[in-house]
């Protein structure tokens, strides 16, 4: 760890600072203070473990308490209407603030700081996706090559779009309101932390953002999932007031960075995982926190400490965290988050995209050069002039390119986690079972085992004919249902995330009891909201659902139902699945009863889309079996194989 070095900006009267101001950030190669030291003392503190059902009750209340600022209105309690008022003037206050200027010079600091965000710290990572059809409005440079050396055979010779260009990271901030923070530390503290979330509002990334607030505890401000409104805002201000009597000198940082990191991992929301502590570095952890930090970096979470207001001499920052940020105005965020961003190699842009991108853009480029080309021999007179003859003149284009197709349909195949399209030859498929495990399901249960090892071979066999290297990874999710009254029991939902060792899932199956379900309809929205949870990676992703019993809801059977009104868990699975559309989950439902025809139809229209003869298409897949595992174990692992390898040939080779 360098000693500090404050890079100095000096007076400037037209941007209206009038005294000299710095900042400093951690050397990109800074390690973890103390964690050698202390391990090689022998002391070893893992970080305060918090279980994953009580992170998800601790989220689940946070979101009923949204729901009741949101419900505020009209004939209420004195109570309440005084609430509602503060509510609206948080929103005022939030509007106003977003707005105000930070120097004479009219500069200000929220529009700064998102363009800092914009550009250093959440540049876009997920970039436009195309991938071959027959139809489209764009010719693909792949697919005309593809067609003239099969001699017409191949018909993909247009490119659709998949997904545009976007942001996609988790987020949490975690602000300090301990007792060292008191007085103009925290009012700068706040005023940064109000500017950092409104400029993470501007880049679109604020309903995939947790914000905590710490000092002898822990408090869960805004969970992931909600937008950063007024509600939001009100709860902020709230967290940000001393309470009476206040007395929290500790500064619990290593608690708040565990809490945030099991929330993390838990979200819905995908991209790198990345976590901002408000703080001047003076823990009450000082043995943990380096332990902490390392299980965050283990988990792949990127805890980042800033301290504003403090300065780096007055500041424990450099001796408590790795990657810290500090600085001696809020309004110089922006320019230190730059240089702290261009300080680190590969920044937080386009990580995971690779050479795949490039690829795309110099095919796209290739394919511009020769439409153009095509266009202005037609202007010249070539009324004649066609595709072919501009490729017959270009031939150098295509040089050793029939050599690399030949036998290689894994060329451009694309890889779970974002490798190149080209020359990898690699491929990462994702297969998730999940199983209603309640009484009447015994049997299946017993034959679960012989199900996933047997597809999970034909599904390596096949790919391993198709592409250079694989990554096959399975996960199973076990779910029964609530009790009478919507209350949850025990093992109502059971899973185990994705591995590629597929000996675990099976043991997994096999330590399954068939019990409970006593109205009939099971808690499918609770299996799907475990899926949500699961560390999807791959490309090529499916989900296997086997059942013999509908959701709740009356708007999906005319079943005998404890709960006619839906998920007592609030979900619609209508809402669930159209979300697996959009995240590229490929669902198939195995059923074995004879009346699900109500809820398959309500599931279709949610799922598949309008044409679901064209190319790429969505289609929820149904199998219908008997009730015997044993008698259909050859056609159900043969469905689900033929329908896995047929989708992975149509949309990923």
């Amino acid at each position: 760890m360098r000693a500090p070095a404050p890079v100095i900006i000096r007076d400037d009267p037209a941007s209206g600072v009038s005294a000299p101001r710095a900042f400093d950030f951690a050397r990109a190669d800074a390690s973890i203070p103390k964690l050698e030291e202390l391990t090689k003392a022998g002391v070893s503190l893992p970080p305060v473990e918090y279980a994953s059902d009580a992170l998800l009750r601790w989220k689940q209340e946070a979101v009923s308490e949204f729901d009741r600022l949101g419900r505020l209105g009209g004939a209420g309690t004195p109570d309440e209407a005084r609430e509602e008022r503060l509510v609206h003037a948080a929103a005022a206050e939030w509007a106003r603030f977003e707005s105000r200027d930070i120097g004479s010079g009219g500069l200000r600091l929220v529009p700064l700081l998102t363009d800092a965000l914009s550009e250093g710290m959440f540049s876009v990572n997920r970039f436009t996706r195309r991938k071959p059809d027959v139809r489209g409005s764009s010719l693909s440079m792949r697919g005309l090559i593809r067609f003239l050396l099969t001699n017409g055979s191949y018909k993909k010779i247009y490119q659709r779009p998949l997904a545009g260009p976007r942001r996609e990271y988790k987020l949490c901030v975690a602000f300090d309101r301990s007792a060292s923070m008191m007085g103009g530390a925290a009012r700068m503290s706040a005023y940064a932390v109000f500017a950092f979330l409104a400029a993470i509002k501007n880049v679109g990334l604020d309903t995939n953002t947790t914000i905590l607030a710490f000092g002898d505890s822990v408090e869960l401000v805004k969970p992931d999932g909600l937008p950063l409104d007024a509600r939001a805002v009100y709860r902020l201000l709230l967290a940000c007031q001393p309470k009476k009597g206040f007395s929290e000198s500790a500064s619990l940082d290593a608690d708040a960075i565990a809490v945030g990191m099991g929330l993390l991992q838990a979200s819905s929301a995908r991209g790198p995982s990345k976590m901002f502590v408000f703080t001047d570095g003076y823990t009450a952890r000082p043995s943990r926190l380096p332990f902490t930090l390392q299980a965050a970096a283990d988990s792949g979470v990127d805890v980042i400490a800033m301290g504003v207001g403090t300065g780096t001499a007055g500041s424990g920052l450099p001796t408590a965290f790795q990657n810290w940020l500090a600085v001696d105005q809020p309004n110089l965020m922006p320019q230190a988050l730059l240089a702290w961003a261009s300080g680190r190699s590969g920044g937080a842009s386009g990580a995971g995209e690779g050479s795949g991108v490039a690829e795309d853009r110099r095919g796209a480029s290739m394919e511009a050069a020769l439409m153009v080309e095509a266009a202005a021999a037609v202007k010249a007179g070539e009324a004649s002039t066609t595709m072919d003859d501009v490729f017959d003149r270009r031939s150098d284009l295509f040089t050793n390119l029939a050599e690399q197709l030949d036998g290689d349909t894994s060329m451009f195949v694309k890889t779970g986690d974002g490798a190149s399209e080209s020359g990898g030859g690699s491929m990462a498929v994702d297969l998730l079972f999940v199983m209603d495990t309640t009484g009447s399901m015994g049997s299946w249960i017993r034959a679960g085992q012989e199900h996933i090892t047997r597809i999970t071979a034909a599904v390596k066999e096949f790919l391993s004919k198709k592409s250079k290297s694989t990554k096959l990874r399975t996960a199973f999710i076990s779910y029964k249902d609530y009790d009478s009254s919507g209350g949850t029991t025990p093992d109502q939902i059971d899973f185990i995330d994705f591995t590629e060792n597929t000996e675990a899932v099976c043991s997994k199956v096999n330590a399954q009891h068939a019990s409970g379900g006593g109205d009939g309809p099971e808690d499918i929205c609770g299996a799907f909201r475990q899926s949500f949870r699961l560390n999807w990676q791959a490309k090529a992703k499916f989900l296997i659902l086997i059942l013999d019993a509908p959701c709740h809801g009356r708007d999906f059977h005319s079943w005998s139902d404890s709960h006619p009104d839906g998920d007592p868990g609030g979900d619609d699975p209508r809402e669930q699945l159209r979300q697996f559309k959009k995240d590229n989950v490929r669902v198939m439902i195995t059923d074995l009863s004879s009346d699900l025809s109500k809820m398959m139809t309500e599931f279709e229209g949610a799922y598949n889309d309008k044409d679901t003869s064209a190319p790429g298409a969505f289609k929820l897949t149904r199998l219908k079996l008997h009730s015997d595992p044993t008698a259909d174990v050859d056609e159900f692992v043969k469905a689900v194989s033929e329908d896995i390898k047929s989708t992975l040939m149509a949309d990923f080779f």
